[in-house]
């Protein structure tokens, strides 16, 4: 079952998510823990459970604080990264809150 563009902003705004639509793609954004704007998008008409199970399904925590680790300690300090310690556990919380959206988008079904 497929579900419509309003449960999904009404899901996504239960579950602390932003949605912003543009054109045929929807940004889906969302505060980590340790306060990194993350997000990901989507497209307009296709299944959304299903794109949204295949990206969090793709997600991987490691790769994701890798990206944050390997930027220069000038770029950290510009952009505020925290210690490698936080980004390890907050790339795992952005998983977890990536699969409790799924959990909550496959509710509606």
């Amino acid at each position: 079952m497929k579900i419509t563009y309003k449960q999904l902003v009404d899901i996504c705004d239960k579950e602390g998510w932003l949605v912003y639509p543009s054109g045929n793609i929807i940004d889906l954004r969302k505060s980590s823990p340790a306060g990194e704007d993350f997000g990901f998008s989507i497209e307009k008409g296709k299944d959304y459970i299903e794109q949204i199970e295949q990206y969090a399904d793709g997600f991987d925590p490691q790769e994701h604080a890798e990206s944050w680790i390997q930027l220069s300690q000038q770029e950290k300090e510009q952009m505020g990264v925290p210690s490698t310690f936080t980004l390890v556990d907050d790339a795992k919380d952005i998983q977890k809150m990536l699969y409790d959206l799924v959990n909550a988008v496959n509710g509606l079904k």
